[in-house]
């Protein structure tokens, strides 16, 4: 009898970004059941990206049997305090009885703040903490696998409140003071955890698309997947033509609307490996990992095409100019965005309404 070799399969290697493909994943039925089973709820999907006021949730869920809200927050990468201030940030707008954290590997300090809010919380809300695996045998399909590294303990509960009940009252104030100090402290981390969220929002508010601030992480981690699997990278720098005159003739109500419309048509053009940002004023990057210059020049095309033939709230027909570039291997985002630039001012120059390419040798341009 032979056996084949149990092989662990990265996450990134199967969803390249959270958003986009790990946490539509996650929300499935048939995944929601196994996460489901794990922690011993039965889950009912409400939606996915829900707002809870300048945020959004990931996956927001019931439990079947109490109604109550269910907070899930996917990660691909390890824990890091942001998300633990978002996931009570959302617990708290929404009044959610339990959370459910799912990541790549929880730090020692994450995993002991989940069992900190599970020892002071009441008895009906819950914090669980799952590690996610893959795992294959071969060529087999890929099976995942939860691991729960922190989750409610009711019989720690009994204990303490029976432990508690019997000592003298003098012991009792002063691990109630201490308990107010914690909470106290809490509280004071959680503001300040929630103004750094506010500050740093990785989501420009009008169009929803994501901002600068995100763009930048996801061009360090793409940078680092593109050098170590030998990938491309490109970059398509794209610019309304006289969008000035749409705000000077229609106002500027009417522009963010015409800013609101091109987000939805580039949402639209792209494909779900690629990401969509804003980058200032009308101007918005579209980032394409695993992609050759050549492929995003083909992909510009269609957007100008798209932008071109669509129509828009003001009445008018707009169009956009293009600029196209690849990451070598010396470059920064600077210099990736300047070459991006360069491209499109030729576009402009060139009469507008056209996709021009940087090389990284100006003479093959």
């Amino acid at each position: 009898m032979s056996f084949g070799k149990l092989e662990r399969v990265d996450l990134r290697d199967i969803w390249g970004h959270e958003a986009s493909g790990f946490t539509p994943w996650l929300a499935r039925d048939e995944n929601l059941a196994e996460l489901g089973q794990t922690i011993g709820v039965k889950l009912e999907l409400v939606g996915q990206e829900r707002d809870i006021g300048s945020f959004r949730a990931d996956i927001l869920c019931k439990d079947s049997l109490t109604q109550n809200y269910v907070i899930i927050k996917s990660q691909l990468e390890n824990t890091n305090h942001a998300h633990l201030g978002q996931i009570l940030t959302y617990a708290a707008g929404l009044g959610a009885k339990t959370v459910v954290w799912v990541a790549k590997q929880f730090t020692e300090e994450h995993r002991a703040a989940l069992d900190w809010l599970n020892h002071i919380s009441k008895e009906d809300f819950e914090f669980f903490a799952l590690e996610m695996e893959l795992w294959r045998i071969g060529e087999s399909p890929i099976a995942p696998k939860f691991n729960i590294v922190s989750k409610p303990n009711e019989w720690q509960r009994v204990v303490i409140e029976a432990s508690m009940a019997s000592v003298l009252e003098e012991e009792i104030q002063e691990r109630i003071q201490e308990r107010t100090r914690a909470l106290q402290q809490a509280n004071k981390a959680l503001e300040s955890e929630k103004q750094s969220l506010t500050d740093l929002s990785s989501t420009d508010q009008l169009t929803g698309l994501y901002n600068r601030y995100k763009f930048e992480d996801l061009f360090e981690f793409e940078k680092s997947q593109m050098l170590r699997h030998n990938t491309k990278l490109s970059i398509i720098l794209l610019d309304i033509d006289f969008f000035k005159s749409v705000n000077d003739t229609n106002g500027h109500n009417v522009g963010d609307a015409v800013l609101k419309e091109l987000a939805l048509i580039l949402r639209a053009s792209v494909r779900s490996s690629d990401v969509v940002v804003r980058w200032g004023g009308e101007e918005f990057i579209v980032f394409t990992p695993k992609t050759t210059l050549e492929q995003a020049q083909q992909l510009a095309e269609t957007i100008r095409d798209n932008v071109k033939s669509s129509p828009f709230s003001h009445g008018r027909q707009l169009t956009a100019s293009f600029g196209v570039t690849s990451f070598e291997e010396e470059d920064g985002l600077e210099t990736l965005i300047q070459r991006a630039d360069r491209a499109l001012y030729r576009a402009k120059e060139l009469g507008r309404d056209n996709v021009q390419i940087d090389r990284h040798n100006p003479e093959l341009n």
